[in-house]
């Protein structure tokens, strides 16, 4: 039982936290956003973006700052080429804001667009609506809230211009500057950005700050690219270019130090960094591999000594393949615990029918209705079981009058809450007491040690694939570790440790199972007395050929020409006539479990929810302006 639970809780485990983890990995909230930064010649930056959300959204949120409220003050050291506010720009204008239907848009060249549905300003929430924004200004810049619903299919079309954003050396100028802040809430598909110059220049250089797996690209003489395909969200990007000062011939914003060395310093330093974290990154994908390739080895070699386990115990002398004589004086409850170490409604059919053929029940079928029976209860019968005895009480004593009871009266009697919790309790009881009596027969064994290793190696398979999840390498047989391992849980869940006597028993059971199957081919000397007929048909109820069995054997009485006459002491005890109440009485048992299940669970109190030219360098973030954003 402590394995099965704990089967169970994984199980449970991988279907609540790993599909969400798949969901939230698979698809980011943002599909595309592209932007064009085009430098121009007074030292602003033009600012040219389109984005395309994933289903469903009502909207999009955007923050737009023009300076970085964490930078520090300017001091004309070498530590301000980092970061420091003469990165931020003096103000942000021109702000557009629309949309577009046109779904093969050139990223490289967003101030083409010609089909731009523009946007209305509006001072009041237009949820559900299209075609208006929000504006509102914030200590850093503006914050936007823009009207286009998903239903529309259009992508987000913005325009501005950030004010004074280039920096002018005394030998060079350069434009440092956040694409997005670490306040942008949505995953991110594919970022693309491209930085323009306002003329050629063979000295342009430009780097890129943020995740490692950005990209950044030296296009021509004028223009450089970003790339990002799955950027997770609140992870800042920056950029730093650096070119010819006299491409910026009107800009304002001076720093009065040289620039080209302390810039280069800053970037190889961060170059540097960066690198050490790819080459340490690369050391944990390959150690990372290379555990998941033992795991799948250890997982083999797990399983099959486990398997190995199991074959040797259960090995077992006998070895008939049919057994005419029962293997032992137990009820059929207790054969079905032995089979599948579990209790089900066919163990009830078979004990009721058990006690009928122990003549501790009668049973008459009522005439008005021919699919109902009654069954009374015979006094003072000895050598019952205490299951038998609980099974009683729960029929005669609760379902029925004290004397009697109908089997219309069990089908029915769990469609109500208060009598399906009542016959649940009583059900659940009885089964209790079946278990026990089953563990006095010794007839299984603790789960070996192997398959407590098993059980942690599969465990450990599923946390593998959900780390695999958050790598940025693909890695096929890290995706395959949560499907080898939960078939492997299935495997262990299904293994049921016998003793020698349980083995023994089991082997012996199938063996009669077996004898059952073929009762309708046997020759008719090879056939079991008449009059214990009726016994093999209780314990094939619990065995899964009652329904085989039955057949076969009405075919026999026709065979046989079976009579009252020549065979009195079977039609005596109504034995022939109640051939026609093993498959009846079963599906009535099924009936009264599943609807004490259903009706016991189902008035249970709701849940209710109230609530609503290279590869990146670390540190995006530290320059100036940026935004963040989302969708809502």
């Amino acid at each position: 039982m402590k394995k099965t639970k704990l089967i169970l809780i994984v199980l449970l485990f991988s279907i609540f936290v790993f599909p969400n983890t798949v969901d939230a990995l698979a698809e980011g909230e943002t599909k595309k956003l592209y932007i064009n930064f085009n430098i121009e010649e007074d030292g602003s930056l033009k600012v040219y973006e389109l984005a395309k959300l994933n289903p469903t959204y009502n909207g999009r949120i955007r923050t737009l700052a023009y300076k970085n409220l964490n930078s520090k003050a300017s001091t004309g050291e070498e530590s301000d080429f980092s970061g420091s506010d003469i990165y931020n720009a003096s103000s942000i204008k021109d702000i557009k804001i629309g949309s577009t239907n046109d779904n093969n848009i050139n990223p490289k060249n967003l101030s083409n667009i010609k089909n731009i549905n523009l946007f209305k300003q509006t001072y009041i929430d237009k949820t559900g609506e299209y075609g208006f924004y929000e504006e509102n200004s914030t200590q850093d810049g503006v914050y936007l809230k823009i009207y286009n619903p998903s239903s529309t299919k259009e992508n987000f079309y913005l325009e501005y211009t950030y004010t004074d954003a280039v920096v002018v050396h005394n030998d060079i100028a350069e434009v440092a500057w956040n694409i997005l802040s670490d306040s942008y809430e949505d995953a991110i598909d594919e970022l693309i950005v491209y930085v323009n110059l306002p003329k050629d220049d063979k000295s342009m250089r430009v780097w890129l700050r943020g995740p490692l797996d950005g990209i950044v690209k030296r296009i021509n003489d004028k223009q450089a690219k970003i790339t990002y395909h799955g950027l997770n969200p609140n992870n800042a990007v920056s950029f730093r270019m650096m070119f010819d000062k006299s491409l910026v011939p009107n800009a304002t914003k001076y720093s009065n130090v040289d620039g080209k060395q302390n810039i280069l310093l800053v970037e190889k330093e961060a170059a540097e960094l960066a690198n050490q974290q790819r080459e340490r990154a690369k050391l944990i994908q390959l150690i990372f591999k290379l555990s998941i390739i033992i795991w799948y080895i250890v997982f083999i070699i797990v399983m099959f000594l486990l398997y190995k386990k199991k074959k040797e115990l259960e090995k077992c002398d006998f070895n008939m393949d049919y057994l005419r004589e029962f293997p032992a004086d137990y009820g059929p409850e207790v054969v079905e615990y032995l089979i599948s170490k579990k209790i089900t409604d066919k163990a009830m059919s078979a004990s009721i029918l058990n006690l009928i053929n122990k003549k501790a029940l009668t049973v008459e079928q009522i005439p008005d209705d021919k699919k109902n029976y009654k069954f009374t209860k015979v006094e003072n019968v000895k050598d019952l079981t205490a299951s038998e005895e609980k099974l009683i009480y729960m029929l005669i004593d609760k379902i029925g009058n004290k004397k009697e009871v109908t089997l219309k009266e069990i089908k029915d009697y769990g469609n109500s809450y208060s009598k399906g919790r009542d016959f649940l309790k009583l059900y659940n009881d009885w089964k209790n007491t079946i278990i026990e009596a089953s563990d006095k027969e010794e007839f299984f064994i603790n789960s070996p040690f192997i398959a407590s290793i098993a059980i942690l190696i599969c465990v450990l398979g599923i946390f593998l694939t959900i780390i695999c999840m958050f790598n940025t390498t693909f890695f096929i047989l890290g995706y395959l570790c949560i499907i080898v391992a939960v078939l492997g849980l299935i495997y262990i869940g299904k293994i049921i440790f016998r003793s020698k006597k349980g083995v023994l028993h089991y082997k012996k059971w199938l063996a009669l199972k077996k004898f059952m199957e073929d009762f309708g081919t046997m020759d008719e000397k090879e056939l079991p007395e008449i009059i214990v007929w009726e016994k093999y048909l209780v314990y094939a109820t619990v065995l899964g050929c009652a329904d085989k069995l039955e057949k076969d054997m009405r075919t026999r009485f026709d065979q046989m020409n079976i009579t009252e006459d020549n065979y009195p002491e079977f039609f005596a005890y109504g034995y022939y006539n109640r051939l026609y109440l093993y498959s009846t009485l079963g599906s009535s048992i099924r009936n009264s479990v599943h609807s004490s299940y259903t009706h016991s669970v189902a008035s249970t109190t709701a849940s209710n929810s109230s609530g609503f030219g290279g590869g990146a360098s670390m540190g995006g973030g530290s320059f100036g302006g940026g935004g963040g954003g989302g969708h809502f």
